[in-house]
């Protein structure tokens, strides 16, 4: 019976053991648990905010070093510069902030309210950077010396806090860490102290089993044999797991060896972590040793600002808010007399004694400063010894301590005003001599023009008869050499009025390759005659409607195209144009004009497109001309927005070309080219019974004109003026006027404004053409705006003359 019950002991024996080992084993895992998560709490956490709160401190020193150099920055690129600068700094400022935030062991307040300290300094920041890119340094310096630096030393104050409790977290780091290691030391010999127990309480157990198994044995041997092998295999199975328990203590004995290696070398980990952030506090206290160097220099700055601002040579000036002056230079003494004593506190409207109305001027001014940033103004001063300073003054306003003030700049303008009333008077004789010029002008083209007209129009009536060749021959060269000497009046009245500014070019759509052929039409004969081939090739790019001035770039290409045929005894000139740049509204149109003629040496091309310089000035020259017909085109060039230049080489050719500008038409008008057309020459019909006013008061012009017309079958009344005209007007019903402007007792715009009135009475409208001499600028448009209807200038041409007042017959008719 005892034998059985110590049988049923020994499951309940092993399954204890099972359990104190299973128990050991857990006690175990958590000591090592507890060990590695309180190592990681206080490796990550002080060490991390420690680090992240030096790092903020350090970005924080380079952003206010960083605004320093803002406030001194001279240029908008340099101040973005500094700003991209600060940004990058404020982006590793708030992210450690987060870090901060994350780990911080202590009171979440104490964050938050940093953070808070530091957004409040950043907003004064981007608001003094604001200021200094509009110009408005002085207020950026005094924000930035006085609510910066105290909220930026508010900031600096909560981030310190943070710094202090991390550091105090990471010095308490060794005692804290040598503590855990204290207590698990403790906890697992009080694990090897149990289980060294029960394996005693275990043994003793089996050693009083195994006697009392040898003593029933002893009594039982015969009857319990099969019994005692069964036991004594049992006793095996004992010592077998006995030593499977000492292993697992031996297991456990390593396994606290290893816990307590780690142990060791996380902390000699962390204590150099110590050492690096000890190491990063040294070098943060070198910077703050380098910042208070920094700050004597600013501060040697400041002095020789102070020095220069009294070597300034004019007076400089700082009023309050009151208008009382508070700051100014040494010049400012020196030119109102007034010593220091004196001009501080001196009120702004005292230095104007009374004078009301420039008491109210600088007032305005002072308001203007203040409402928009700057004001400028002239006014006159009482010096001390009571003489007048005429003074340049500006102002502009600066903000000081949360007032505003306003400084500015003054010097003596006395002498410079002197001047310009002495310009003045120059300008006035010059716009008088001007005028005069342009009088000489516009008389001398009118005396020239009327006796060449006589010699063109007789002409022209003597060529229409019949005539022996001979004579027609002469007439012939007449005619060309007037027409020549017309070429040489219209190249000096044209660079007249491009040296003056009055040449304004048309804006009208005409069609370029027309153009072209017209000019290549007016050379062809004379270059056939020559034995030369004229040549002209358009790229398929160019547009056929462009925009522009037909007429001056006809007169261009004339030129160019004119010399070429000159100057070229055999080959040929060849005109080429092509597009250069195009958009949606405009066209740059490349023109070129190349000849195999004599060339020009390169040390002569100087001269070219210089007014009255040719290239050949010797006596025996055997090309003539003005010399204006080159300077005269690069202007016109120039005034069309291109260039002209040059290629030549001396017997083997030249190649002049020029870009010009032109506009590109919206879409094809058919009204305009209907314009062109209803300007070329009609088949006339009979005018017989068509009556026409002729108010002129040179008989030789006069006569051109009636013969011309009576030719046609026109019934003419010729008149002396304008008072003979109106009176003509008021006799008799006319199909249409030819009107001079230049007639005694009364002239043609006069007698148009009167005729024009009239017809108001009348309800009728008779058409009037100016024919006159004067051809400057300007005088068409006079003509229209007197109501003429249009304009031929003398000499006239007899076929477009012809066709003008027949066009306008028909109308009428």
């Amino acid at each position: 019976m005892l034998v059985m019950q110590e049988k049923k002991g020994m499951p309940s024996l092993i399954a204890l053991l099972v359990i104190i080992l299973f128990i050991l084993g857990y006690i175990s895992y958590r000591a090592v648990n507890l060990v590695t998560e309180l190592t990681t709490d206080l490796y990550n956490h002080p060490y991390a905010v420690s680090t992240a709160v030096l790092r903020i401190n350090a970005n924080i020193m380079n952003i206010q070093l960083t605004m320093k150099d803002v406030l001194q920055a001279t240029t908008p690129q340099e101040v973005r510069a500094y700003q991209q600068i600060i940004d990058q700094d404020d982006a590793l400022v708030l992210s450690d902030f987060q870090l901060v935030k994350d780990r911080f062991l202590g009171n979440p307040k104490m964050v938050r309210d940093a953070l808070q300290g530091y957004l409040a300094w950043k907003s004064l920041r981007e608001q003094v950077i604001t200021l200094v890119l509009n110009g408005k340094a002085s207020e950026a310096a005094a924000i930035s010396s006085g609510a910066d630096a105290l909220q930026a030393g508010k900031s600096a104050d909560k981030i310190n806090a943070i710094l202090n409790f991390a550091k105090n977290k990471a010095h308490s780091f060794q005692s804290d860490t040598q503590d855990i290691r204290t207590r698990a030391l403790q906890l697992l010999l009080l694990s090897f102290g149990v289980a060294i127990f029960l394996v005693a309480i275990i043994f003793r157990r089996a050693i009083n089993l195994e006697k009392n198994l040898r003593e029933i044995n002893e009594h039982l041997e015969e009857k319990v044999a099969k019994r005692t092998s069964k036991l004594a295999a049992a006793n095996e199975e004992m010592i077998a797991l006995n030593e499977e328990v000492t292993a697992m203590n031996e297991e456990i004995i390593a396994v606290n060896e290893t816990l307590e290696r780690r142990v060791e070398e996380r902390t000699a980990e962390l204590s150099g972590s110590f050492q690096e952030l000890k190491a990063t506090e040294e070098e943060l206290w070198a910077q703050f040793d380098n910042l208070q160097e920094t700050q004597e220099k600013l501060n040697d700055e400041k002095r020789l600002t102070e020095a220069l601002f009294d070597s300034v040579p004019g007076m400089l000036y700082l009023y309050n808010d009151q208008g009382k002056l508070v700051r100014w230079n040494k010049q400012h003494e020196k030119m109102t007399g007034y010593s220091t004593d004196e001009l501080s506190g001196r009120d702004l409207l005292a230095w104007y004694k009374g004078d009301d109305e420039t008491i109210a001027h600088i007032s305005n001014a002072v308001k203007k400063a203040l409402r928009e940033g700057f004001a400028e103004a002239e006014a006159d001063l009482q010096r001390k010894d009571g003489t007048k300073l005429v003074a340049y003054m500006t102002a502009v306003p600066v903000k000081i301590d949360g007032k505003m003030h306003f400084a500015g700049f003054g010097i003596d303008i006395a002498a410079r005003k002197k001047a310009e009333e002495e310009m003045i008077v120059t300008l006035e004789k010059a716009e008088r001599a001007n005028l005069a010029k342009s009088q000489f002008l516009a008389n001398m083209s009118h005396e020239i023009r009327t006796p060449m007209n006589g010699i063109i129009g007789m002409t022209d009536l003597i060529l229409t008869t019949d005539l022996h060749e001979e004579q027609r021959d002469y007439l012939t060269i007449v005619k060309s050499s007037t027409i020549s000497l017309l070429r040489v009046l219209n190249d000096i009245l044209d660079y007249s009025k491009i040296e003056a500014g009055k040449i304004e070019l048309e804006k009208s759509v005409f069609d370029l390759k027309k153009t072209m052929n017209e000019v290549v039409d007016l050379f062809d004969i004379g270059a056939r005659q020559k034995g030369l081939s004229l040549t002209l090739k358009i790229d398929e790019r160019v547009p056929d409607q462009i925009v522009g001035d037909s007429v001056r770039l006809r007169q261009v290409l004339s030129n160019l195209v004119g010399n070429g045929i000159k100057f070229t005894y055999q080959g040929e000139v060849r005109i080429d144009v092509a597009v250069e740049e195009q958009s949606d509204q405009q066209v740059k149109i490349r023109f070129k004009v190349t000849d195999t003629g004599i060339g020009i040496g390169e040390e002569k091309l100087d001269k070219l497109f210089k007014r009255f310089s040719q290239v050949d000035e010797s006596n025996t020259r055997e090309f003539g001309g003005t010399g204006l017909g080159l300077a005269i085109s690069k202007k016109l060039i120039e005034i069309m927005d291109g260039a002209v230049d040059v290629e030549s080489k001396e017997n083997v050719g030249s190649s002049f070309f020029f870009t010009a500008v032109f506009g590109l038409p919206e879409e094809e008008v058919a009204d305009a080219k209907k314009e062109i057309d209803c300007t070329q020459p009609k088949q006339r019909k009979n005018a017989k019974s068509k009556k026409v006013l002729l108010a002129e008061d040179d008989e030789v012009s006069k006569k051109i004109v009636t013969i011309m017309l009576e030719r046609k079958g026109y019934k003419v009344v010729a008149v002396q003026n304008g008072m003979e005209a109106i009176a003509a007007f008021e006799d008799g019903k006319f199909d249409l006027i030819l009107m001079d402007i230049n007639m005694p007792y009364m002239d043609g715009y006069s007698a148009t404004v009167i005729i024009r009135a009239k017809e108001e009475l009348l309800n009728c409208r008779t058409p009037i053409i100016a024919m006159t001499a004067y051809a400057l600028n300007g005088d068409r448009e006079k003509c229209l705006d007197a109501g003429m209807d249009d304009y031929i200038s003398k000499p006239i041409s007899l076929e477009q003359t012809m066709n003008l007042i027949e066009r306008y017959v028909r109308i009428a008719n």
